[in-house]
């Protein structure tokens, strides 16, 4: 996984090549500096990019801005560590600073620790169908699990851009969790993670948790200077609704427009689900320091074999807050602990 440093670099420090450009969009396959993982073939419509040997870890999207020549990044897919970063336009043509990512993978716990992300077997890129461009990763755990991660992008508009995220699972064999405390229904099995950093209360890619919790009630966690580290956010995984956002409110000195990150979950597998995040020790600015995922509270202790799920989300990127206004978001954080 690269430092975040490396990924605010400008495409410019990117070895790219064109894939597609129709005029209102184009794609790049590229080789970004500092991810550790392997790169991967990539294909596209079914042709390998390259030369048999040829190997890439993101895929870049670059949308016009209506109305201009300008043409502004708005996605990074780190195809090689199933990490999205997600920006967008802004009204003088460029792009917003790229700040929290999504790891679009489920991710488990064993008793030797926890098993983030799979192994990226390949990339495909689809373009000229319905959507405007998919793109499928595919991955193998070292217990064999298989995720298969599908995203459609609808066109961007200033201000919000959007990925329709379609995550499936298989366990071909059985897999033995963690048990014990404190992972008996927490911090055992994620759906989904939004990745992102809380250094202070100035230096920050989000401090605002907001969601809609089980009961349709909207309730904030907001982080603060005292906010515990090393520990979770919650004590257990609170039971959630239909959706959940990291914000970033105004106050940050560390690229101040970097976006917010909302998900909607679209089809939850049949699955109860709770929130659940972590925030680690270390402050420095370059480190993803705070997590916050999809639970699975009720995981078994063994997921057995031949288990198979998909998920379905919208992830929505913007500036302030995704969902209502800050003034709004305001409002709860003076009225909820």
């Amino acid at each position: 996984m690269a430092s975040r440093r490396f990924l605010a670099v400008a495409s410019a420090n990117t070895r790219r090549s064109r894939l597609f450009d129709d005029g209102s969009h184009a794609l790049f396959a590229g080789q970004r500096p500092g991810i550790i993982e392997p790169p991967v073939q990539m294909f596209h419509n079914g042709l390998r990019v390259g030369s048999p040997k040829a190997r890439f870890n993101a895929l870049e999207t670059y949308d016009r801005v209506s109305g201009t020549r300008s043409y502004p990044l708005t996605a990074v897919n780190l195809v090689a560590n199933f990490h999205y970063r997600l920006t967008y336009q802004q009204a003088n043509g460029g792009s917003a600073p790229l700040g929290t990512s999504v790891i679009v993978t489920p991710s488990y716990r064993t008793e030797n620790g926890l098993c983030l992300i799979p192994a990226a077997s390949h990339c495909e890129l689809v373009t000229g169908a319905a959507e405007r461009y998919q793109v499928v990763s595919r991955g193998l755990f070292a217990s064999g699990a298989q995720v298969t991660s599908r995203s459609a992008f609808p066109a961007p508009v200033v201000g919000e851009s959007r990925a329709m995220l379609t995550i499936g699972f298989a366990a071909p064999a059985g897999i033995r969790l963690a048990g014990g405390a404190p992972f008996v229904g927490n911090d055992r099995f994620r759906l989904l993670t939004l990745s992102s950093m809380f250094s202070s209360a100035t230096v920050f890619d989000a401090n605002l948790l907001r969601y809609e919790g089980a009961d349709g009630v909207i309730r904030t966690f907001a982080l603060k200077d005292a906010t515990p580290r090393a520990a979770h956010l919650f004590p257990r995984p609170v039971a959630l609704g239909s959706w959940f956002e990291l914000i970033k409110t105004p106050g940050s000195t560390w690229f101040p427009d970097s976006p917010s990150l909302r998900v909607a979950i679209v089809d939850a597998a049949g699955l109860r689900l709770g929130l659940q995040g972590f925030l680690a020790a270390t402050k420095n600015a370059n480190h993803d320091s705070l997590s916050v995922w999809l639970e699975w509270p009720a995981a078994p202790a063994v997921i057995s074999a031949a288990t198979v799920f998909t998920a379905r989300y919208i992830l929505t990127c913007g500036k302030g807050a995704a969902a209502g206004t800050l003034a709004a978001v305001r409002a709860l954080t003076a009225t909820t602990p």
